[in-house]
């Protein structure tokens, strides 16, 4: 008789069963494949347009002239919205996840987006980056929302984006997420922020119509701290 586990599909619980959405941000629109509602499956998070996605995009808007003609990178794109909202602004945009299932959706809307500027590629935070940075360069603006939802990410996240963003006065990288515990946004975000030398401005919510979870959400910017000459 087979063990249990050579009776185990993984594939049992996936969901591909993508429906079209549309979002509309300050007259900017976006239609892309996403799930409805979240896999069983956590590294598959990525499916779904989660509300901190959608501050993210709105800020996007609502400041384009940060990433007007900027090299943007957008980590833990999942599905792609915010990466798809800055490409109607910046001038290279290279959105990234780890999760091949979600990268499969991704490279679907990218395909769709007619944008000839945007690509999108695996990347797992913290590993092979000067392989990364020799192939994609380094960028003048990083983004990604909901992505310091687990604490053990919040170190390799900042070792890449200490990698990637480029070390000019006005580089920035900018995160919305939904602020589940104190402890790790209040302090342990900050200190490995503090730890590769990033100062941060904490900042409004951008207005959104019809919504209800802002009060949730948080909007942070950092940028390198200089040093004098």
């Amino acid at each position: 008789m087979a063990d249990d586990g050579e009776w185990f599909d993984p594939g049992l619980f996936l969901n591909e069963d993508y429906s079209t959405l549309s979002f509309e941000f300050g007259g900017v629109a976006v239609n892309l494949l996403a799930l409805k509602s979240a896999s069983t499956d956590h590294d598959l998070t990525g499916q779904v347009v989660w509300p901190s996605a959608q501050v993210l995009s709105q800020f996007i808007v609502e400041n384009r002239d940060l990433f007007r003609n900027k090299e943007v990178l957008e980590l833990g794109a999942g599905v792609g919205l915010c990466g798809l909202v800055v490409a109607n602004f910046a001038s290279r945009v290279t959105l990234t996840d780890y999760h091949e299932v979600v990268l499969k959706a991704l490279q679907k809307n990218v395909d769709h987006s007619g944008f000839p500027h945007v690509s999108c590629c695996k990347l797992l935070w913290g590993e092979n980056l000067p392989s990364f940075s020799a192939l994609h360069g380094t960028f003048d603006a990083i983004i990604g929302s909901d992505i310091v939802f687990w604490h053990d990410c919040i170190e390799p996240l900042f070792l890449t984006v200490d990698h990637l963003l480029k070390t000019s006065e006005d580089a920035f990288f900018v995160t919305s997420y939904a602020s589940r515990a104190s402890i790790t946004d209040r302090v342990h975000l900050f200190q490995v922020a503090e730890r590769h030398r990033f100062e941060w401005t904490v900042l409004p919510l951008p207005s959104l119509p019809n919504s209800t979870f802002q009060e949730e959400i948080c909007l942070v910017k950092f940028h390198r701290r200089m040093t004098s000459s």
